[in-house]
């Protein structure tokens, strides 16, 4: 979530000091982020599904890394930067909203 709340504000942000503390934000959400992503698939998976959970998890993040760019420049073009930003916030939270409902039915 940490990282999802960074994107509104981008919207508004027009000095450059806040920027700065927009990106301060998000690279901690991103630091948290990572390292616990191999953490959660390794205990979601069942141990004989590990390397393809691993890889399916490396291969998702190879994708996102692939067409955000692509994603983003299309809206940057027209002109659609709250729709750009607002779109990305909704997809992360829904995105976690997931990840939390599939822990939680794991842990059940």
């Amino acid at each position: 979530m940490i990282f999802a709340i960074t994107f509104p504000p981008l919207i508004w942000a027009d000095k450059f000091w806040e920027m700065v503390i927009i990106t301060i934000v998000l690279v901690i959400g991103e630091m948290l982020f990572s390292p616990g992503t191999t953490t959660w698939v390794s205990q979601i998976v069942p141990e004989q599904f590990q390397g393809q959970g691993m890889a399916f998890v490396s291969a998702a993040i190879s994708l996102g890394r692939s067409i955000g760019p692509l994603y983003a420049g299309i809206f940057m073009d027209r002109g659609w930067i709250f729709a750009l930003f607002m779109s990305s916030f909704v997809a992360l939270v829904l995105l976690d909203g997931l990840v939390f409902l599939l822990g939680k039915k794991q842990a059940i």
